[in-house]
């Protein structure tokens, strides 16, 4: 009898690098993540595949998840410092009329002490008074070859100047409790991130061979994690 031939089964590095290559944007789409070629440069296995998507994913729920995060602790210690009104607030208020000119630095001092920690709200100082006193600082740097106490004296008077000068002024930095919010997360992450992410990585991978197999009508044992492309 002749014994009938098995079919070879079709593996994972058998498919065309260029519609791998085709399939990535699906991939992308799906998840909603952005790949970058030295990224999927140093993807050499399905295993590695999957640890991208998964760190990817992480790290775009974190980000979200922070500047909730984020815009509630601002919402806290602008309650906690009876600073404004509750039901009023949202993500579009503005900071003008949360801390209005007039005790401008009082109540930003009083919304740092209920926040926990330092926030640049005003614009720093510049311009030309401190491109002055630092020009000031320079030539008095050169008198001191020719008068030590006059060239001394204009470089006390200059750093004391210059440091008068980047003093933060009366403007806001920033407009809106939005960008308060994004501020805080770039700039005070660890102060505001509080869980874990909670990514299902198990369910990713499953959802990740489930989009090869039904685009390469491959098995489960071709989407090994030690799998080569």
């Amino acid at each position: 009898m002749f014994k009938i031939k098995e079919p070879e089964r079709f593996e994972l590095v058998n498919i065309d690098p260029n519609d791998i290559s085709l399939f990535i944007p699906e991939i992308e789409a799906y998840f909603r993540i952005k790949f970058y070629d030295e990224e999927l440069r140093r993807i050499f296995t399905f295993g590695n595949l999957c640890d991208l998507i998964i760190n990817k994913l992480e790290e775009k729920e974190t980000n979200d998840c922070t500047k909730q995060q984020a815009f509630y602790r601002i919402r806290k210690a602008l309650i906690e410092g009876q600073l404004f009104d509750k039901n009023m607030l949202s993500p579009n208020t503005s900071l003008e009329d949360i801390f209005p000119l007039k005790q401008r630095h009082q109540l930003i001092e009083k919304f740092e002490t209920h926040l926990g920690f330092k926030v640049q709200l005003l614009e720093p100082g510049k311009g030309w008074p401190l491109f002055i006193f630092r020009l000031t600082f320079l030539v008095s740097l050169v008198t001191l070859f020719c008068s030590i106490p006059v060239g001394l004296s204009g470089l006390v008077l200059s750093v004391a100047a210059i440091e008068l000068a980047k003093m933060p002024r009366n403007e806001l930095a920033i407009k809106t409790i939005r960008e308060l919010a994004e501020k805080i997360t770039n700039e005070n992450y660890n102060h505001i991130r509080q869980a874990p992410s909670a990514v299902n990585q198990k369910a990713v991978v499953l959802k990740v061979k489930d989009l090869f197999k039904k685009k390469f009508d491959l098995d489960d044992d071709a989407l090994r994690r030690d799998t080569v492309f």
